[in-house]
């Protein structure tokens, strides 16, 4: 039963973590990829 939960709590953080992508263009694509994927 837990795990929609924490699912549904780690949307808004992933969407964050999208935007941030989409954006870092400016200031070098790979860093924010690579913070992306370690704190998946």
């Amino acid at each position: 039963m837990r795990l929609p939960v924490l699912i549904l709590a780690c949307l808004p953080a992933a969407a964050a973590d999208i935007r941030l992508i989409l954006h870092a263009d400016d200031f070098g694509m790979s860093h924010s990829v690579n913070r992306a994927i370690i704190e998946m």
